[in-house]
């Protein structure tokens, strides 16, 4: 791996407080450390909605996820709130809101302070047999993903959930 390389995986504090921030779920079962703030809740609605997850989401869960916890994840979009996120997989630790910024920056700059070749390399090698799934069938299941997003029983529901926001 060339330097070029070591420095693209090497881990970057984020420039803007974490509290603007809103990352979805699934970007942030990539994150070396997920902190939950206490009484917020994390999960995946696809399914609610009647999206199917994509192949290399199903990877990702299965890879991170408790097994005990996988049907209600994937299957049902139920969320996890405080140890039972933990305990689930989808959670690092649950703190205090007002310690939330203070200790996921605290546990970044942790990984921040690595070898940047060190880091990549270790962490690649970590995630390869789940990279490698998600690209082995990813391409013979997007169809079958983007029918059901563009299936009119999905934009109904769709509908139906903004509508539901917009009168709150």
């Amino acid at each position: 791996m060339g330097a070029a390389a070591a420095e693209h995986l090497q881990p970057r504090l984020p420039s803007k407080p974490l509290r603007r921030a809103k990352p979805r779920v699934i970007p942030r079962l990539l994150l070396p450390v997920r902190v939950l703030a206490r009484g917020a809740a994390i999960g995946l609605n696809e399914v609610r909605i009647g999206v199917p997850l994509p192949w290399s989401v199903v990877m990702l869960l299965k890879s991170v996820v408790a097994p005990w916890a996988l049907a209600d994840v994937a299957l049902l979009g139920r969320n996890f709130e405080g140890d039972e996120a933990l305990r689930a997989g989808l959670a690092d630790a649950v703190v205090e809101r007002a310690a939330l910024e203070e200790t996921a920056m605290a546990r970044l700059q942790e990984f921040a302070e690595k070898d940047a070749l060190a880091f990549g390399a270790t962490k690649g090698w970590l995630r390869s047999q789940t990279v490698a799934a998600m690209k082995a069938h990813e391409a013979e299941t997007n169809d079958v993903w983007l029918d059901s997003w563009f299936s009119a029983p999905t934009r109904e529901r769709l509908g139906q959930i903004v509508a539901g926001l917009t009168k709150n």
